[in-house]
């Protein structure tokens, strides 16, 4: 029972991985402009973060979601920091993409505590906690 709790981190992982492809291989030979990169790591890590949090929700570490937030805020900064960082960019273009990346991220946190509660029961597995 407990392994089946950690798959529930799976898609986060997988979509990571398909996003550091997408960034790697697949947007740069459309060459687009920096606000479509822009664009597109704020969006790709805002739903890394969407999975990710859903994953923590599920996880037996804790039952308050305000942890659970701050949990997906810290890995989606440190996954973001990790990807762009793997891109291969000069600081020029590091600190654009990421902050980037951390106004996806934010805006999914802000959402987490902002959202109606019936959504919040779906997306969080809210019924199980306190």
């Amino acid at each position: 029972m407990e392994r089946r709790r950690y798959l529930s981190l799976l898609p986060a992982a997988l979509w990571l991985a398909a996003l550091y492809g997408w960034h790697r291989w697949g947007l740069p030979v459309l060459a687009p402009s920096m606000t479509i990169f822009q664009i597109s790591h704020g969006a790709g890590f805002a739903l890394f973060t969407v999975l990710l949090l859903g994953a923590l929700a599920r996880l037996p570490a804790t039952p308050y979601p305000p942890v659970w937030r701050l949990l997906a805020v810290m890995g989606g900064a440190l996954a973001a920091g990790v990807e762009v960082g793997l891109l291969g960019l000069p600081g020029v273009l590091f600190f654009p993409l990421w902050a980037a990346a951390l106004i996806g991220v934010a805006l999914v946190s802000l959402a987490a505590r902002l959202l109606p509660r019936s959504v919040l029961r779906l997306w969080l597995n809210l019924e199980k906690a306190p």
